[in-house]
C-alpha cells in the first residue's frame, strides 16, 4: 500500500496479512483528506481500530503534528511500529494496544480529528459514537467514521457534516452536538 499525499507521498507501508485488517483504499483516503483539507495541518489526530495505520500515517504525511494509534491486536501495532520507524515518524506517534471502546475521555480531549475504521456489521460504530457522546467525554472534534455503505447514523447526539459512499464502504464525518 502506498501513501497518497503529503511529504511521504509514494512511500510504501506494509500491511499485516491474515485477513483481519481491511486497509482504507487509496480512493477513500484521498477523498477523506480532500474533505478535511487544511484542517489536518498542525492537528493532533487519533486513529482508532487503526489496523495498518494507513489513515494516521496519511494524516502525518499531510501535516498533522501528532497521531495516537489504537488497536486491540499486538500484531497490528507491531507492524505499525515498524512502518512508523521506517518512515521516520515514530517520534510524532503514540501506539496503544487496547480496545478502542475503552479509551479514557481525558485521553481524547486534545485530539481535533479522530479516524475510526471498526470491523463492519458489529455495531462498533454506534458504540463508539455513544462513548464519545457521554457527558464526561468533553471532546468536540471531527469523527471520521468508516463503515459499511448501508449503515446510516440515526442518532441525535452528533451532526453528520458529510457522507461519501464507495461501493460497499462509506465514510461519515460527524461532530458532537454541544
Amino acid at each position: 500500500m502506498r501513501i497518497t499525499g503529503g511529504r511521504l507521498k509514494g512511500r510504501r507501508i506494509a500491511v499485516p496479512g491474515g485477513g483481519d485488517v481491511r486497509p482504507s483504499t487509496d480512493k477513500l483516503r484521498e477523498a477523506v483528506f480532500s474533505i478535511i483539507g487544511d484542517d489536518i495541518l498542525g492537528a493532533k489526530i487519533a486513529d482508532l481500530f487503526c489496523g495498518s495505520g494507513a489513515l494516521g500515517i496519511e494524516a502525518l504525511s499531510r501535516g498533522a503534528d501528532y497521531a495516537l494509534f489504537v488497536d486491540s491486536s499486538r500484531r497490528n501495532i507491531s507492524n505499525l511500529r515498524k512502518n512508523l520507524e521506517k518512515l521516520g515518524i515514530m517520534e510524532n506517534s503514540d501506539l496503544k494496544v487496547m480496545d478502542a471502546l475503552k479509551i479514557r475521555p481525558k485521553r481524547m480531549k486534545n485530539y481535533s480529528i479522530v479516524f475510526a475504521d471498526p470491523p463492519y456489521n458489529r455495531g462498533l460504530g454506534e458504540r463508539l459514537i455513544s462513548l464519545f457522546c457521554l457527558p464526561k467525554f468533553e471532546w468536540y472534534g471531527i469523527l471520521v467514521l468508516e463503515h459499511e455503505s448501508d449503515w446510516i447514523y440515526k442518532g441525535q447526539e452528533m451532526e453528520i457534516l458529510n457522507r461519501k459512499a464507495y461501493g460497499d464502504m462509506a465514510v461519515s464525518f460527524l461532530r458532537k452536538n454541544r
